[in-house]
């Protein structure tokens, strides 16, 4: 088994993620120019994070513009989404969890309407299809909470970058495609478990705690792991071993790998409900408190 790496999230500003169009002034840069690589090295990725916008909607744009890079689409996804980016630098065919903050996420979401957050991990010309990390809305992704993990299979040919493709992990662990908690994801063709929102607020056993802060351990099962792994050959014609050691584990397996979760599954597979709205309510009150408290709204 390959070693496990966690990846260092590069950009991360007091306000929150960075705004999209900043990718293009730092050293790591997701939109330079892809040339060939070998194992080891270096590789800058980014994923960015997109509210309210119907994943479909977002495919076809992505397409039609030709890609996160293009100036023109980053101004039009900030203007009218408030889009952000993570950005983090990779070692090729190694097996590594980016990890995406529970804070920074929700801090994404705040005021969202509908309240979805979509996904996409991009490196120059090449973007994944968009996913569901995070949902209110029923409606467009079937389950509701903060998806627990998924799988970003990174697929090179002699070297070079070709596709950014997500890898089902299903909901197996968490009752089912039919569950509560399986977040869809049809156009990325995955379903993931969630976290309940009623997990993710500042309220414990109907009392509100206001001294609490999203930056507070227990809010760290609310957070999102993307678990990278590395497909094809590199440009000596290497073959990588990470990828392949993902699709051969079951969905429990990777689950256990890179989180140690059965346990926190097993008590939530028959979780239903009182009402999402409600619950999707409470969540964004606790954000406005503390986007504003600690953002001071801006």
């Amino acid at each position: 088994m390959a070693r496990l790496f966690v990846a260092k999230l590069l950009l991360q500003l007091a306000s929150g993620l960075a705004a999209l169009s900043l990718c293009s002034g730092i050293a790591f840069n997701p939109c330079a120019p892809l040339t060939p690589v070998s194992r080891g090295d270096s590789f800058p990725l980014g994923l960015v994070l997109i509210p309210s916008v119907n994943a479909s909607v977002l495919a076809n744009l992505t397409e039609s513009y030709g890609g996160m890079c293009n100036t023109t689409f980053q101004d039009y996804l900030i203007k009218n989404y408030k889009a952000r980016i993570a950005i983090y630098n990779l070692r090729v065919d190694r097996l590594q969890v980016l990890r995406m903050p529970y804070a920074d996420i929700i801090f994404s979401m705040v005021n969202a309407t509908p309240p979805t957050l979509a996904l996409a991990a991009f490196r120059a010309n090449v973007t994944s299809q968009p996913i569901y990390i995070a949902s209110g809305d029923t409606a467009q992704t079937f389950g509701a909470g903060f998806m627990v993990s998924t799988s970003l299979l990174l697929r090179i040919e002699e070297g070079t970058l070709r596709y950014l493709q997500w890898y089902d992990l299903t909901c197996n662990e968490c009752g089912g495609a039919t569950s509560q908690l399986c977040i869809h994801s049809s156009q990325g063709g995955i379903k993931a478990c969630a976290t309940p929102l009623d997990n993710c607020t500042c309220t414990t056993n109907g009392v509100a705690n206001s001294s609490c802060s999203f930056d507070d351990e227990r809010f760290d099962v609310c957070s999102t792991a993307i678990n990278a792994a590395w497909l094809g050959t590199d440009r000596s014609l290497a073959v990588f071993r990470t990828g392949p050691q993902v699709q051969r584990l079951n969905a429990y397996s990777i689950t256990s790998l890179f989180n140690a979760a059965r346990s926190k599954f097993e008590s939530l597979k028959n979780y239903v409900y009182t009402s999402v709205s409600e619950s999707w309510s409470a969540v964004n009150s606790d954000t406005q408190s503390q986007y504003v408290d600690f953002w001071g709204g801006g």
